[in-house]
Formats: structure tokens, C-alpha cells, sequence
């Protein structure tokens, strides 16, 4: 198989995916947002493959921007940020697989004011995420006495608006590395772990081989949860292990704007996207 890769470097995290890609007979065009002039470059680019396969591996924000001005190149996004928002992958898959599995959701500037009943709730610490898939801030764990701080610094630090709708759960212990896996018509395509903070999967720090329950369930997920094929054809799960040795979906995310982990196989990846797409 040939075609077009679309590939940003802020998406490839400390994998090297270039090299492989071409070797495979791919065409690899390379950006980075920190190039001040890549909006350009995508629009000479969107005019120059009209007609050809193409697949894009890009950020949130180089795929909106993609949606909006390159027709051409958005046929390569596999990117449906509608049908990924939690409330509604999370209601197609049965609570005993999910990892947030007794949540409430609700206005990010009720947080604050809500931080009693919270507590009631799901005790001293709370997860929060935002129910958008185009991740408007990072999910994090939080002290329920700290909701007021913490409103306060997400919307300094990233601009969210009262109205968010946020995801809120109890705080769950899982294992150091989660792992991410690529499933296409409900198939494993390839996988990685993954973990946060400064010794992150790297050639320094290999991550441990993904355990058998985390594999099964990757495997079987379309088994158990049949309806998540309305949600797209190509999908990418992220799975954890708790500490009591539950295996938990932990999201799910789309293929084209989903970072690369170490122990990938990219050149899978990318014939199993521009076969979800329909290309030649």
C-alpha cells in the first residue's frame, strides 16, 4: 500500500516514525506548530494532494484548523470529536469495563459551588475531566477542599468557559503504565504503554510487556460493547489496571489526533487508517 502521511511532530511524542513510514512506500510530509508559518504550508499542501489517499496524524488543534480550511486534507482525518465526547462512548459500554463507571457530570462553573455535595459523594478526591474530546484541560485527581483552586487555575491556564461540561468521578488507583491500543472493525491493530512525568516509555525507560487481561480485553472490547462501532470504524483505546487488578477502559480517542508511544507499529497504524478511510 502507498499514500500520503500527514505527520506532526507533537503528535509523535518519542517515537521516530518517519523512516519506517517510508520504507513501507509511504509519503511522508512533516510539520511542526512550532514553525510559525504551518498553517500556510498545510494550505500549499491541500491544494498539491487533491485526489490522493491520504492519512493525517495531527494534534487537536491542527485538525480542527484542517476541518475548517483544507478540504483535501480533512478527508484524511479519522476524527469525529461529536461522537467521542464521554456522556455519549461511555453510555454504549457497560459500567463494569469503564474506569469512570460512577460519574456525574456538570458545568465547569458549578464545580466550586457543588464541592460539599461532591464530597458526599465520592469522598476526599475527586477525578475530573471534561466531557469534550477535544480535551479543553487535562484530566486530573483533585482534593475536593481544593475545587475552588483548582477552577480557578484551569481557567487561567486554559481558558474554560463556565458552561464546560465536566465528568466527575471518585479518585481511582491504577498501575504506573496504561496502555493504548489502535482497534480497527473492532480488531487490534497495534499497542503501546505509556506513562506520565518526567521517565516516560522511552529507549531509557522501556515499559513493562503489556499484561495478558489488558490484551484479552482490548481484543474483546467490540465483543462487549457492540455499539461502539456507531461511533467510528477506527478507534483508539486507552486501557489501565487498577490496583485491585480490575482491567478498566479508561477513554476512548481518535485515530488521527492520538499520540504515538514507543513499541507502536506506526506503518500498521497507518495502512490500517487509510483502510478505514477507503483508500487504493
Amino acid at each position: 500500500m502507498s499514500g500520503h502521511i500527514l505527520l506532526q511532530a507533537e503528535i509523535t511524542g518519542a517515537t521516530a516514525p518517519g523512516p519506517d513510514l517510508r520504507a513501507a512506500g509511504f509519503t511522508v510530509h512533516d510539520f511542526t506548530a512550532r514553525d510559525t508559518g504551518w498553517r500556510e504550508a498545510l494550505g500549499c499542501l491541500d491544494r498539491e494532494l487533491q485526489g490522493q489517499p491520504l492519512l493525517a496524524f495531527v494534534s487537536l488543534d491542527a485538525a480542527g484548523h484542517i476541518r475548517r480550511r483544507c478540504a483535501t486534507l480533512a478527508r484524511g482525518l479519522i476524527f469525529r470529536p461529536e461522537r467521542l465526547r464521554h456522556h455519549i462512548w461511555s453510555s454504549l459500554v457497560p459500567e463494569p469495563l469503564q474506569l469512570n463507571r460512577r460519574y456525574v457530570m456538570m458545568p465547569f462553573g458549578h464545580l466550586a459551588g457543588r464541592a460539599r455535595e461532591i464530597g458526599v459523594l465520592f469522598g476526599a478526591r475527586v477525578f475530573l475531566r471534561p466531557d469534550s474530546a477535544l480535551k479543553v484541560f487535562p484530566g486530573q485527581t483533585v482534593d475536593v477542599r481544593d475545587l475552588d483552586r483548582t477552577v480557578s487555575m484551569l481557567r487561567q491556564l486554559h481558558a474554560v468557559q463556565d458552561e464546560e461540561l465536566v465528568v466527575v468521578d471518585r479518585s481511582r488507583l491504577i498501575n504506573r503504565h496504561e496502555h493504548r491500543f489502535w482497534l480497527s472493525q473492532g480488531a487490534v491493530v497495534t499497542q503501546a504503554a505509556y506513562t506520565f512525568g518526567a521517565s516516560g516509555v522511552s529507549g531509557d525507560h522501556p515499559a513493562p510487556a503489556c499484561p495478558a487481561v489488558v490484551m484479552e480485553m482490548a481484543a474483546t472490547l467490540f465483543e462487549r460493547a457492540p455499539m461502539l462501532a456507531s461511533v467510528d470504524d477506527a478507534l483508539v483505546a486507552d486501557f489501565a489496571v487498577e490496583t485491585t487488578g480490575r482491567v478498566s477502559l479508561v477513554e476512548l480517542n481518535a485515530w488521527s489526533t492520538s499520540g504515538f508511544y514507543p513499541g507502536m507499529d506506526v506503518v500498521a497504524a497507518a495502512r490500517a487508517g487509510l483502510d478505514a478511510l477507503g483508500s487504493p
